[in-house]
Order: structure tokens, then sequence, then C-alpha cells
């Protein structure tokens, strides 16, 4: 299989940089080392936390700007 890229880690993180390619036509592989559900990560559960303080201004900039994007992924998701 050829693949553009291949993102290691399906968490908040990796599945979120999978969905933001693909959406940008790249060719994705996302690969995970859990069953789908499992609670050895950060980003099992039914809740969601952001974090938007943090020491560097730009890391909350980011994490503020980001919410959106995460809800959009999680009106494409279901």
């Amino acid at each position: 299989m050829d693949a553009d890229v291949v993102v290691i880690g399906a968490g908040a993180a990796g599945s979120s940089t999978a969905w933001h390619l693909a959406q940008r036509g790249r060719d994705v592989v996302l690969l995970e080392r859990f069953a789908r559900g499992h609670a050895w990560g950060s980003s099992h559960g039914a809740t969601r936390i952001f974090r938007v303080a943090y020491r560097d201004p730009l890391y909350s900039r980011l994490a503020t700007e980001s919410i959106p994007m995460w809800r959009a992924l999680e009106r494409a998701s279901g």
C-alpha cells in the first residue's frame, strides 16, 4: 500500500491530523496500537476539556483557535 502520509497514533491529535490531511487531498494511513474505544489513551471517555492556559501565549492562541476545528470534526464524524 502506498500513501502520502502515515500518522502513528489515532488519539485526538493523530486523528485530527489524519482527518485534516485527508481533507486536503492527501492519501493518509492512520495506525493505532489498541482497539477502538480503549481506555489507555488521554482521549478516552465521554467528556473533553480544552486547556487554553499555557505559559507561552502562542500555545494559548493555538489551543483557542483549534476549538472550532474540533467542533467541525465532531459534526463530520457524528
